[in-house]
């Protein structure tokens, strides 16, 4: 019997590295992806003296054309891929008028192209091998239209339908799929952001999860076949409640949230 086999981009850290750590912990053997050399080779290390696992990674920079070229080959080479978690992205601290677009365009080859070219190679093995799981990580930004970051989250919210048409495309084989869209983690993206939190705080407690609740979470709900995975009873509260506000006051209140100077209209192009 062969040892089942993932893939998971991202994974220097936050979710990537949950998701590794979790998978390696179940016996999975591994090819994890990041951009820091230094960390993936010391997360390899602990992985394989600690499970008893093997573990392979790729350096790769997604918008570096030869390195991700290397990866889609080390992909390709694979005999057989039972889970891809698409989770490698990043999001940015300014607003769409205010960076630079080509950054812009950066982020959403990472979030969206890069993306989807993995699932693109990672399937035609699974419907060989008529099995697999494919976990996309989205956000709760795939539902809530936020001010300035306009790339964000209309990647996340292009891949929840992604995944809800991969679905579709699968209901009579035995491929799962599940866009995962968590809200406030514990991990190095919030903070990257700007986004800082006290931990002991009633709200904070209440809002924010911890990386190895979520994964966990969302490996259970893959196994009930549960497209959309939102993990946290806030967020599921949120998910539902944004459904039954009428669209035009939704965008009303979260106009208001929005500091002033951060209108286009301040913004110098």
């Amino acid at each position: 019997m062969k040892t089942k086999f993932a893939i998971v981009t991202g994974g220097t850290s936050g979710l990537g590295k949950a998701y590794a750590k979790y998978l390696a912990k179940c016996g999975w053997n591994l090819l994890i992806t990041g951009r820091r050399e230094k960390i993936l080779f010391q997360l390899k290390s602990d992985l394989e003296q600690k499970y008893h696992i093997e573990v392979q990674i790729c350096i790769a920079d997604f918008n570096n054309e030869i390195q991700f070229n290397d990866l889609l080959e080390t992909i390709k080479n694979c005999s057989h891929v039972d889970l891809l978690v698409n989770n490698a992205g990043y999001g940015s601290r300014e607003g769409f008028f205010e960076e630079d677009y080509e950054n812009q365009v950066n982020m959403l080859n990472v979030l969206v192209s890069a993306a989807t070219k993995i699932v693109h190679e990672v399937v035609p093995k699974m419907l060989k091998a008529n099995k697999g799981s494919i976990i996309n990580v989205a956000s709760m930004s795939a539902f809530i239209p936020a001010p300035l970051n306009y790339f964000y989250c209309s990647s996340k919210a292009f891949m929840v339908s992604f995944t809800e048409c991969l679905h579709i495309d699968f209901l009579h084989s035995n491929i799962m799929v599940q866009a995962l869209c968590p809200g406030f983690i514990h991990t190095e993206f919030h903070s990257k952001m700007g986004v800082e939190n006290d931990k002991k705080g009633f709200k904070e407690k209440l809002l924010w999860m911890n990386p190895e609740a979520v994964v966990a979470y969302s490996i259970k709900s893959l196994s009930k076949s549960n497209v959309i995975c939102i993990p946290g009873f806030v967020n599921k509260m949120v998910y539902n409640l944004m459904k039954m506000i009428p669209r035009t006051l939704s965008y009303r209140i979260l106009n208001r949230q929005m500091p002033e100077h951060h209108h286009p209209e301040y913004c110098v192009v």
